[in-house]
């Protein structure tokens, strides 16, 4: 686990940009699919849970990946490149890569969290710790899922 390797010297007190989710309907409605699905779950729906965002261009299409991580990784994912934050009914989303105006609104705001120091060369092997992983393409103002897995270990 993550928080067995780090002592109190390892931390720091990084601002993070927030933004606002947009009322662009395929976008809030991929969100409150992702959200409808977890809280289904019953092992997951007991835990405080966060999300990561990646969202990429890759060949002219947009790639989104998102990933569900017990919240207890939180200090460590935030300090894996996390360009901003973004909160949606309740949760917490880490934002990583390009931020498309099409999806958020800039708030003007920054929030403070703890983190673990960047480290160069750091990994995280997400395979390990993520609950749930999606991937999707987004062409034509549509989202295609392309990949899915589970993880409950």
């Amino acid at each position: 686990m993550y928080e067995d390797k780090y002592t109190l010297e390892d931390y720091i007190t990084k601002k993070f940009k927030v933004y606002e989710v947009k009322n662009n309907i395929a976008f809030v409605s991929l969100l409150d699919s992702l959200i409808d699905t977890i809280q289904s779950y019953p092992r997951i729906r007991n835990l405080q849970i966060c999300f990561t965002l990646l969202a990429i261009n890759e060949n002219r299409n947009t790639i989104i990946d998102i990933e569900l991580y017990d919240y207890k990784h939180n200090d460590v994912l935030l300090s894996y490149d996390t360009d901003a934050l973004f909160f949606y009914r309740g949760y917490i989303f880490m934002y990583y890569g390009k931020l498309f105006n099409d999806f958020f609104i800039d708030t003007n705001t920054y929030v403070e969290r703890n983190c673990i120091k960047p480290i160069e060369n750091y990994f995280i092997d997400d395979s390990v710790y993520h609950l749930i992983y999606w991937s999707y393409v987004y062409k034509n103002n549509k989202f295609n899922l392309v990949d899915f897995s589970e993880s409950y270990d």
